[in-house]
């Protein structure tokens, strides 16, 4: 699309079909990361509904954007693996929705001004993502039917790795964010908190903010 080239469907969805097979077979649980294409999708539901051990995420970007974005040229949006066309997009949504996608990754790459501000095809893949992720993720789908959406941004991840998600309880250690939807602020170096710019809000205002986080320390 726009004379730019992508990575055909049945690069994904082979290997998906593939990875399934094997897990039909042995019945070793696998966690499929970064699905982009609405077929990868099906296939995921369909072994899900057998039965088969298996989990599945995206990144946040290609819950956002779609190679409609694209004509922009922005290099922001040269990511691993490449946009989906718009019907890939809205089935990665409703995947979320239903729980067919367990997880939303961030895939925070930061690069330079000089390494991303080249044309977009030798664009190194990639862009920064935690400051933005849950405010955009909650403007755009998630401030409706907020649940699955937290569930794939917190708790599932630690679950499909076998950690233990943290707890509201007294005498635990607290790992928690607040986020305020209605906080307007603009994406800039200071804000961000990384000199890093290859994000397509760069400069722009956003509706909700990430206020404060606390993290447990990690076990020694």
């Amino acid at each position: 699309r726009y004379g730019l080239t992508g990575d055909p469907v049945a690069a994904e969805t082979s290997a998906v079909a593939a990875l399934l097979e094997q897990v039909r077979d042995t019945q070793v649980p696998v966690h499929l990361m970064q699905v982009s294409t609405a077929r990868s999708l099906e296939l995921i539901a369909t072994a899900k509904a057998a039965g088969l051990p298996i989990t599945a995420s995206t990144t946040w970007m290609h819950l956002l954007h779609s190679t409609r974005s694209l004509q922009t040229y922005d290099p922001s949006l040269r990511l691993d693996p490449p946009l989906g066309n718009p019907e890939d997009q809205t089935a990665l949504v409703e995947a979320v929705q239903a729980g067919v996608i367990d997880a939303i990754a961030i895939n925070h790459r930061a690069y330079t001004y000089e390494e991303k501000t080249v044309g977009f095809a030798t664009a190194p893949a990639g862009a920064i993502g935690l400051p933005l992720a849950l405010p955009l993720l909650w403007h755009h789908h998630a401030k409706v039917a907020p649940l699955p959406w937290l569930r794939a941004l917190s708790t599932a991840p630690a679950q499909i790795f076998g950690q233990m998600p943290p707890s509201l309880a007294v005498g635990e250690p607290a790992e928690m964010t607040l986020f305020d939807p209605a906080q307007p602020w603009v994406a800039h170096s200071q804000s961000l908190k990384t000199p890093a710019q290859n994000t397509p809000w760069y400069g722009l205002e956003i509706q909700g903010q990430v206020i404060k986080t606390w993290q447990a320390p990690m076990a020694q």
